[in-house]
């Protein structure tokens, strides 16, 4: 049932789109970490074993993109079944799909290793984010989390701009748009966590520190929080 769901799914879309949306995809998830040196002149094939799917990427050491030459060598085939690929809803379920050997990775020792090493640095809350842009990109149903707490409309303004709202710091935000972002999220927030409200409105407020309404919500937010 879930491969022909996965497949009905791809059929209808593109496979220039369906490039765009997992590179996009990996480089929200690996672009920040600090082994993507590693992966310098790499190709990384992801394969669907069971409806015969592959999509290859080449990475320059910083950020992934489709694979040009069709010539070049594969260094790692990341292998797995749809109802596998369907049911990756959090990392620890990544992680324990590799251990159980539901996702197999072939090629050298290091570069598997290389693979490995990026997988266990998956920041949990990016992949909670991703996994339902996926599901929707190919028209499934969202997976319901209690922790989900911001809307899917601004987690796919963060994922755009390649940013990670639950751990977002000041250094990160280089563009009116980003700040724009931190502002909309922390009003967001405003019923159900006003510490993280006033966290993200501070934020804001370095990088745009005359902005009307962020200075008023950093005083109105303070003075919440001390009642």
């Amino acid at each position: 049932m879930k491969k022909a769901i996965l497949s009905t799914s791809l059929k209808l879309i593109p496979k220039a789109m369906q490039y765009k949306a997992l590179t996009k995809a990996l480089n929200y998830l690996f672009r920040d970490q600090a082994d993507m040196v590693r992966f310098d002149g790499m190709v990384v094939s992801f394969k669907l074993i069971d409806i015969r799917s592959v999509w290859s990427f080449q990475c320059d050491g910083r950020e992934f993109s489709q694979q040009k030459n069709k010539k070049s060598p594969v260094d790692v085939i990341c292998a797995l079944r749809s109802e596998v690929a369907l049911a990756l809803h959090s990392k620890q379920e990544v992680i324990r799909a590799l251990e159980q050997g539901d996702i197999k990775l072939v090629g050298e020792p290091e570069h598997i290793e290389a693979v490995m090493s990026l997988l266990l640095g998956l920041q949990p809350s990016k992949v909670d984010s991703l996994v339902n842009h996926l599901r929707s990109f190919l028209r499934l149903n969202p997976i319901k989390r209690e922790s989900q707490i911001f809307s899917s409309a601004l987690q796919q303004r963060a994922m755009d701009l390649g940013v990670n709202l639950h751990a977002i710091t000041v250094d990160q935000i280089n563009s009116s748009t980003a700040v724009d972002l931190v502002r909309d999220a922390a009003v967001e927030l405003e019923a159900t966590d006003l510490q993280e409200s006033l966290r993200l409105m501070e934020i804001a407020k370095q990088k745009r520190p005359t902005g009307p309404l962020i200075c008023r919500k950093v005083e109105e937010y303070r003075a919440l929080l001390m009642r």
